[in-house]
């Protein structure tokens, strides 16, 4: 199981953690075993309003178009932010394929973009944001 222990790195570059006897714990338990370290900027992330949404509205446009929910989901992110082609097999393929890799801005955007362009390419009506029950 990968853990994810989170914190901040304060102005003289020390890295301070959140939960630090909870990673001294693990540290101890890896002793002699090769591990991994990740470091990057802490990635926001979007709120289970905006999930919620998608994973209601999500079913509508697939019983409607009769796409499975993976399916639509890769129309969905190809139709919004592109495709690019795969050099090897010549397939398209979106240029963001996973919902989960979005950011809280690009989560945001796709939520307001979605009910235009099902109702254009699709006739499919899905309710607004505002007008769902979470």
């Amino acid at each position: 199981m990968d853990l994810l222990y989170t914190g901040r790195v304060d102005a003289k570059g020390v890295l301070v953690l959140d939960r630090p006897f909870d990673f001294a714990r693990l540290k101890n338990a890896l002793r002699e075993k090769r591990v991994e370290v990740i470091l990057r900027k802490a990635r926001e992330k979007r709120s289970l309003d905006q999930n919620a949404y998608l994973h209601q509205v999500l079913p509508i446009l697939c019983d409607y178009t009769g796409n499975s929910t993976a399916r639509m989901k890769l129309v969905l992110l190809g139709e919004k932010w592109g495709y690019e082609r795969d050099p090897i097999t010549g397939r398209e393929f979106p240029i963001k394929p996973h919902t989960s890799e979005l950011s809280v801005a690009e989560f945001s955007e796709l939520i307001e973009w979605l009910p235009m362009w099902a109702m254009q390419k699709t006739g499919c009506t899905i309710p607004l944001p505002n007008e769902v029950v979470l």
